[in-house]
């Protein structure tokens, strides 16, 4: 599948991703890029003011985040939603780590 959101309306008959897949996606995105910029999951929570076992319930996929906390964690990394949870490391056209770093010091909004 091509990696972009599809979005269902009356103009289109492509599938469209489950909220299943969305969840799994973010998943799946949350645990790569944590891991990638070398962030713990306790880290991560005192820093984005989640708690450790409700972010590793999003890893784990046996919760999935309300949509503003799905905003918060994208945000935290410098990333929109629609990146984080369709993002690739490997695929991916931006430096993740280098985003985070300059949303850490403050120079991304």
């Amino acid at each position: 599948m091509d990696n972009r959101l599809l979005l269902a309306n009356e103009y289109t008959t492509e599938p469209t991703l489950s909220e299943k897949q969305l969840a799994d996606f973010f998943a799946d995105s949350l645990r790569e890029i944590r891991n990638h910029c070398k962030l713990s999951l306790k880290e991560l929570s005192s820093r984005i003011d989640i708690p450790n076992q409700t972010l590793s319930s999003y890893e784990n996929k046996t919760h999935v985040p309300s949509m503003l906390q799905a905003v918060k964690i994208a945000a935290f990394f410098g990333l929109t939603l629609e990146e984080f949870i369709l993002c690739r490391l490997d695929t991916f056209p931006y430096d993740v780590t280098e985003l985070y770093e300059k949303q850490k010091q403050g120079l991304y909004k």
